[in-house]
């Protein structure tokens, strides 16, 4: 039983480590033929509207509000085009095959 706990285990590191190398994915502005979904200036909503008091808000690196199913970002203008590091943690391990706190993913982003 321990021999096929350590083999999952291993599995698990293996496959972390696999997902682990991406690439910085390059976004280009959207222009008006591929953004038909996207409002423009005239068409924005005040932030009262948009934001309501039914709201769940979290703050961290960002602002980050919860209404239903969506999610809103407050990204500060300064960390705009910066590229970030983000590490995924898991908490608690599953069935016992690692431990909490172990690193799932690494990937940079902008």
């Amino acid at each position: 039983m321990q021999n096929v706990r350590l083999f999952l285990l291993l599995c698990l590191l293996v496959a972390a480590g696999c997902t682990g190398a991406q690439e910085v994915a390059e976004t280009t502005p959207a222009t008006e033929d591929t953004a038909e979904d996207e409002q423009s200036e005239d068409d924005m909503k005040p932030y009262g509207d948009v934001i309501t008091d039914e709201a769940k808000t979290d703050s961290g690196l960002f602002v980050i509000h919860r209404i239903d199913e969506k999610l809103f970002y407050e990204i500060p203008q300064q960390l705009l085009e910066k590229e970030m590091l983000l590490v995924t943690r898991t908490a608690a391990p599953a069935n016992n095959i690692g431990y909490g706190g172990m690193k799932a993913n690494t990937q940079v982003l902008r």
